[in-house]
C-alpha cells in the first residue's frame, strides 16, 4: 500500500471517529450545555471512592453494581450543578480559582485510599471530578451569600425560641424569661443559619423551575417516569 493511500485511510478513520463522537447524544442538556454519560459515571466513581475512604473499605465493596435509577439520581446532581452555574453567571457571581484549587486539594486527600493501582488516566479523571465538585460547593456558597444577604432574625424571634426551649438552656441565676448574652448569640446564630438555608432552598427551587423548559433528557434518563 502506498504511503498516500495509507494516510488517506487514516484520515478517513479519524473523521469517522470524530463525527461519531460529535453525534453521540448527551444524557441531558441544560440550556444547550451538554452533560455526557461519562460525567455521570465519573461522579459515581467519586462518590464511591469517598464512601470507601470514610468507611475504610476497598476491593469488593466498591464493585457493587449501580442501578440506572441511581445513575439518573446522579444526573440530577449534575443538572442542578449546571443550572446553578448558569444562574451564577447571570447574576455575576464568581469564585476565586485559587480557592477552588485549595478546596480541591482538601477533597483530594479523601481519595488517598484510591490512589494505588489506578492508571494515570483514571487519576486525572478523578482529579478533574474533585475539582468540579470543589467548584460547585464554592459556587453554591457564593450564591447563598448573595441570596441571603438581607436575611435577618429579630430579637422577638430569638426570645420566643428561648422561651419555648427554656429547659435546653439552664442558667443558674439567670431570669427565666430572658437569655444571657452568650445564649442569645447562640440562638440567633442557629436561627439565622436555618433562615438562610430555607431562603436558599426557595431560591434553588425557583431557579430549577425557571430552567425546567431549558432542560432536555435523552430517552430513559428523565427523572420523570414516562407516561
Amino acid at each position: 500500500m502506498s504511503r498516500n493511500r495509507l494516510l488517506a485511510l487514516l484520515a478517513a478513520a479519524s473523521l469517522v471517529l470524530i463525527v461519531g463522537c460529535e453525534h453521540e447524544k448527551p444524557v441531558a442538556t441544560v440550556n444547550g450545555e451538554r452533560i455526557e454519560q461519562e460525567e455521570v459515571e465519573g461522579l459515581i466513581e467519586l462518590y464511591k471512592s469517598r464512601a470507601e475512604a470514610r468507611e475504610g473499605t476497598t476491593g469488593e465493596a466498591g464493585k457493587e453494581e449501580v442501578s440506572h435509577a441511581q445513575e439518573v439520581g446522579v444526573l440530577q446532581v449534575l443538572v442542578r450543578r449546571e443550572v446553578l452555574s448558569q444562574k451564577a453567571r447571570e447574576l455575576g457571581v464568581t469564585v476565586d480559582e485559587d480557592e477552588v484549587d485549595e478546596a480541591a486539594e482538601r477533597l483530594e486527600g479523601l481519595e488517598a485510599a484510591r490512589g494505588e493501582g489506578e492508571s494515570e488516566t483514571d487519576e486525572d479523571a478523578a482529579r478533574e471530578q474533585i475539582r468540579e465538585l470543589a467548584r460547585a460547593q464554592l459556587m453554591y456558597q457564593a450564591l447563598q451569600r448573595r441570596v441571603t444577604a438581607n436575611v435577618r432574625v429579630s430579637s422577638a424571634e430569638v426570645l420566643a425560641y428561648y422561651r419555648s426551649h427554656r429547659s435546653s438552656y439552664p442558667e443558674p441565676g439567670q431570669p427565666a424569661n430572658r437569655p444571657s448574652t452568650s445564649v442569645e448569640a447562640t440562638i440567633r446564630d442557629g436561627l439565622l443559619a436555618a433562615a438562610r438555608d430555607k431562603a436558599m432552598a426557595r431560591f434553588v427551587a425557583r431557579v430549577l423551575q425557571a430552567f425546567a423548559p431549558k432542560i432536555e433528557y435523552a430517552e430513559g434518563w428523565s427523572p420523570e417516569p414516562t407516561k
